[in-house]
């Protein structure tokens, strides 16, 4: 039996279908490591796309999957209880990040073991007007982010240690997904200070993942 920590990807989808196929496809195809497992959560989206991702995903460890209407932040935290049970290490992913290129999630998911202060790692696009400090880990370049400007903290892909939630708590329940993205920025920034936030500066400024289409996120 392998001693690797498994990842589980939470996969975060509503109704956009052709969007999650790419998401989904891409991550079979450039996600690289010894243990990776899936949640689906759906946050109510018609039976005929609940399907459609599950097929997507045939022949992954599923770990679990709901599919009722509860909203953004109670569809995340339902889906981060459930992981949490396999794993303290999330790798966040919403059905519109396409992975553009392999990814090898090894190294990350050593700093977050052995990093006591570490709490999240953005894989996405590095913002302007974040600031931070660069530093380095297994000849790799990371920045190191101040919770001094808004998206500190960012719904974009990303994996996130379970040191990250119990300093600062569960996603906030009842607002639409931007206003919820916006709300856990602030309380993160409320606390002042805890699990850092880093971003791989190597990755380039695009990141690993890429958005993909013009569709909004849901109301």
């Amino acid at each position: 039996m392998s001693d690797v920590t498994p990842v589980v990807i939470i996969l975060q989808t509503y109704e956009r279908t052709d969007y999650a196929k790419r998401t989904i496809k891409a991550a079979k195809e450039n996600l690289i490591y010894p243990d990776l497992r899936w949640y689906i959560a759906d946050d109510g989206s018609p039976k005929k796309h609940f399907n459609a991702v599950k097929r997507a995903l045939r022949g992954q460890d599923i770990i679990g999957s709901h599919n009722e209407d509860l909203g953004y932040g109670a569809t995340a935290n339902k889906a981060l209880r459930a992981a949490d049970d396999i794993s303290p290490i999330t790798l966040w992913l919403e059905d519109d990040w396409e992975l553009k290129r392999p990814l090898d999630l090894a190294d990350y998911v050593a700093l977050l073991e052995e990093d006591q202060g570490a709490g999240m790692i953005r894989l996405a696009h590095i913002p302007i007007d974040l600031e931070g400090i660069t530093g380095g880990w297994r000849g790799q370049i990371l920045l190191r982010l101040y919770a001094t400007r808004q998206y500190f903290f960012s719904g974009n892909p990303s994996l996130r240690h379970r040191r990250f939630f119990e300093a600062y708590n569960l996603y906030p329940e009842g607002l639409k997904p931007g206003e919820t993205e916006l709300k856990y920025d602030e309380q993160i920034q409320a606390t002042g200070g805890g699990p850092n936030i880093y971003i791989p500066i190597d990755a380039g400024s695009w990141g690993y993942f890429g958005h993909i289409g013009e569709v909004k996120s849901y109301d």
